[in-house]
């Protein structure tokens, strides 16, 4: 902790005193608060690694139970929107083999998986969480194809945590 006090400094002891005291008391009215943000914060992140873990294992129904509907995709100068469940179900193959073809076409040929380089909460409330993220898409032997940022909002609804919508810079 850094106090600053001016010119000469006769009033730092008083400063860092009032500081104390005063953070002292806040953490104290809001040792709940900071609990209940550090649990919001470690359920995002266990929604966001489902979310990659399922891509990577082409599970889509993995993927589409990370998400809230309807649900949108913003990316390539389109807005993508999907009310239901079944219909993002839809747009995908029926066997594993054409699920992996599929994602090839989509992310690129020699896609093996995907990476989060960043993850960073950039605003939150109680019910809503911003997060901006780094993607990398590898290759089976670890060498990059590329990497784009995206930010994923996640809400609080029906009392769980899920992903309602995603902006992307992906090619």
């Amino acid at each position: 902790m850094q106090v600053r006090t001016g010119r000469g400094g006769r009033f730092a002891p008083l400063a860092l005193a009032a500081l104390l005291v005063g953070s002292a008391a806040v953490a104290a009215d809001e040792s709940g608060a900071a609990d209940d943000e550090g649990e919001t914060v470690a359920e995002v992140m266990r929604v966001l690694d489902r979310y990659l873990d399922a891509i990577n294992a082409h599970d889509i129904e993995g993927h589409v139970d990370t998400l809230h509907f309807p649900h949108f995709r913003f990316a390539l100068s389109s807005l993508m929107t999907w009310e239901t469940a079944a219909d993002m179900l839809g747009m995908w193959p029926e066997s594993t083999e054409e699920r992996r073809e599929f994602a090839r076409k989509s992310m690129h040929a020699d896609w093996h998986h995907s990476e989060w380089a960043r993850r960073e909460i950039v605003n939150s409330g109680p019910d809503k969480v911003h997060v901006d993220t780094r993607i990398v898409r590898l290759r089976e032997d670890g060498s990059e194809i590329v990497s784009f940022d995206s930010l994923y909002i996640l809400t609080l609804q029906d009392g769980h945590w899920a992903i309602k919508g995603r902006s992307s810079f992906a090619p």
